[in-house]
């Protein structure tokens, strides 16, 4: 079971921090209300901490998550470098919290004009959702949301605020976080970042003995937006619905981008929920971009998935299901290639997997207007338009591992392409050398 453990707050950095239990995890949270903030070289006891994940976009307060996996029990100095001038920070510490993997999912959203409300999903139970808000507004006061406790809250000296609070998982499913406007009580906006701890004991049980057996990854269901032009989208923001059904279920969305160097998709949600991004890959001038993104265990039957991106742009998003899928790491071997193309040429990208019968999907963006897929994959979506087009395709199960080569044909001479691909996971990669190592793990050996 996840506890909390302790919080420390301040406006600068060498804020002294003691953690204490066993499997442990620290967050940090930085925040500005100047969104040009980076927050880098964070260290606690002298050991990096990782970016986990950000907020900042013009005219919105800049919001950044690190994290550390067993940190140094006792007293120990957090270290970092930013360039701002005005900050706040938030330490919580946790136990009980898996140290391989010891986050499961996390959402964000930036302010917007309607209050955003962050979900974060997951099969697991005995855990925490913890989640950080920031706002520019230093005289708001705000209440956490239903079952919500509030860890901290931090004013300083900048002109805006930042929150952060848990709420206890008991049982599996979607959670909301949320906070009020006092004395009101409407829903308060702001750069909001939530995020689902992974407990100790559940990769031991949960994941190996638990989890229904099942026969592999299977292809649930395929969709896409269509061919969207920067004037039939101004604003950037597109959706369509997608129907999800099964057990063990993963939607990867692709979005191709065509016109505009420099673009990129900024959010994805799926029934609210937001997706986290796998990877990317631009060409040199920046304007022909595949990107793909993931969410384990969307929510089942039709629902939207909605497509913010940086800039108004000609682009096409694709999305694909599945069921079957290992439900904490769901992929593995991400990888891209992009080129421009001096005779016709294959768009090609080799993905290795590691675990037995993976699937491997991925995602092209090109300026030709008219390709295929190649041998051996099944193509799963396929849009064009007068900029080019954006396609998907799946090829598996993978047996035994390794290499997959993924390519489009009929790519033309002069032609720019991007493409990247990523391997899918499936539940039965718990294998028993995965349950030894958790014995290991819950014994505390080599940790």
């Amino acid at each position: 079971m996840v506890l909390f453990d302790a919080v420390t707050t301040g406006i600068g950095y060498n804020l002294v921090h003691s953690c204490s239990g066993h499997h442990r995890l620290l967050l940090f949270g930085g925040h500005s209300d100047t969104y040009e903030i980076n927050f880098s070289n964070i260290k606690y006891g002298g050991r990096d901490m990782t970016l986990m994940a950000k907020i900042s976009r013009t005219g919105f307060p800049a919001l950044w998550i690190y994290y550390l996996s067993n940190p140094p029990s006792g007293k120990n100095l957090l270290t970092g470098v930013d360039d701002a001038t005005r900050r706040s920070i938030i330490l919580l510490s946790f136990k009980g919290v898996d140290p391989n993997i010891p986050i499961i999912n996390y959402s964000l959203n930036p302010e917007s004009v309607s209050p955003p409300i962050t979900y974060v999903g997951g099969n697991v139970q005995d855990t925490m959702v913890v989640d950080f808000l920031s706002k520019n507004d230093k005289t708001t006061d705000l209440n956490a949301g239903p079952n919500q406790v509030e860890r901290a809250q931090v004013t300083g000296d900048i002109d805006s605020m930042m929150w952060a609070s848990t709420k206890r998982v008991a049982t599996p499913g979607v959670n909301s976080m949320t906070w009020q406007q006092q004395p009101s009580g409407n829903p308060a906006s702001g750069s909001h970042v939530a995020i689902l701890l992974n407990p100790r004991l559940k990769q031991l049980f949960k994941r190996f003995w638990w989890s229904p057996v099942s026969a592999g990854i299977a292809f649930d269901a395929a969709s896409n937006s269509g061919y969207l032009s920067a004037v039939a989208e101004p604003d950037g923001v597109y959706s369509w619905n997608h129907t999800c059904t099964g057990d063990n279920r993963y939607l990867v969305v692709g979005v191709s981008m065509l016109s505009v160097a420099g673009s990129s998709v900024t959010g994805i949600t799926y029934n609210g929920v937001a997706l986290t991004k796998i990877g990317h890959v631009a060409s040199v001038s920046g304007a022909v971009r595949a990107e793909l993104w993931g969410l384990i265990a969307p929510a089942t039957g039709s629902n939207a998935i909605q497509v913010t991106l940086s800039a108004a742009l000609d682009s096409a998003a694709c999305a694909v299901s599945f069921t079957g899928v290992h439900q904490t790491s769901p992929t593995e071997g991400f990888n891209t290639a992009t080129a421009t193309n001096v005779g016709a040429a294959d768009a090609t990208v080799d993905i290795t997997t590691v675990a037995d019968n993976d699937w491997v999907i991925d995602q092209v963006a090109t300026d030709d207007t008219a390709i295929s897929v190649g041998t051996g994959q099944t193509q799963r979506n396929n849009v064009t338009g007068a900029l080019g087009s954006g396609a998907d395709s799946t090829e598996g199960p993978k047996t035994p591992a390794g290499a997959v080569t993924m390519n489009w044909t009929d790519v033309g001479a002069a032609a720019t392409w991007s493409i990247a691909g990523v391997a899918i996971r499936p539940i039965e990669a718990s294998t028993l050398e995965n349950i030894f190592a958790a014995f290991r793990n819950l014994l505390g050996v080599g940790i």
